[in-house]
């Protein structure tokens, strides 16, 4: 079975560094790096999800044609990325993974405040990296680390604030999916509910102590504890 993790909106594939290297090494590791980010940030930023979709589709086919068993994970974007995945890889007629884990992400039909981040400043992008709260305080008074980030910022903000749930699916999610949320984060009212009605049966839903970044809180433990929920959650499948 392998694991391949989508990084979180401005994130790259080292994210699940810590993650990947507790859980267990009977599970082989992926992740990927958007366009623009990370390992590839000579490459051109992307602006839609389709786009975004597409991007990580031909860096997995390889995998999901090797005929070994995979599971997706993916963080707050990376989350919406797996789910519109999914479709992608079923209307190719490819292997369906055999699990998704959605980590720190609304349900694809919540409504984002409409933000006109193609006119966002440095200063507004400051800020909106201050919101999000996942960067450090000493590099966010940086004026260059600030630039450096604000055009992905930008990009991946479009992409969340611009993506729309297609109010039909050929059919529901086949493969079993968790839902990890932190017990701080905002709209998790209707987020079981919500993401039950998109994936078409229901989902196992869990609340983990922490804000919107809960897998790097609590030391370390989060860690420890997030690895062992997908060993436990993976061992029926491998």
């Amino acid at each position: 079975m392998r694991i391949i993790g989508i990084p979180y909106a401005f994130g790259s594939a080292n994210v699940y560094s810590e993650l990947f290297y507790t859980i267990n090494p009977v599970f082989k590791t992926a992740s990927v790096d958007y366009s623009g980010h990370g390992r590839r940030m000579d490459e051109e930023l992307l602006y839609t999800m389709d786009d975004v979709v597409k991007d990580v589709f031909s860096q997995i086919k390889n995998y999901i044609n090797s005929g070994e068993k995979y599971c997706l994970l993916g963080y707050s974007m990376g989350g919406l990325v797996a789910y519109e995945l999914y479709y992608k890889i079923l209307s190719a007629g490819l292997a369906l993974p055999s699990y998704i884990f959605i980590m720190g992400t609304p349900e694809p039909n919540y409504q984002r405040e409409y933000k006109d981040y193609e006119t966002f400043s440095c200063e507004d992008i400051r800020n909106e990296l201050k919101e999000h709260n996942g960067t450090s305080e000493e590099l966010l008074e940086i004026d260059e680390f600030v630039e450096m980030l604000a055009p992905i910022v930008k990009a991946d903000n479009i992409v969340l604030r611009d993506y729309r749930n297609a109010p039909e699916r050929p059919e529901s999610v086949r493969c079993g999916v968790s839902v990890l949320r932190g017990t701080k984060e905002d709209e998790l009212e209707n987020c079981k509910e919500g993401w039950e009605n998109c994936i078409g049966h229901k989902c196992i839903y869990m609340e983990i102590e922490g804000e919107h970044f809960f897998l790097f809180e609590d030391n370390g433990k989060n860690v420890k504890k997030i690895a062992k929920i997908i060993e436990e959650t993976l061992r029926s499948k491998v």
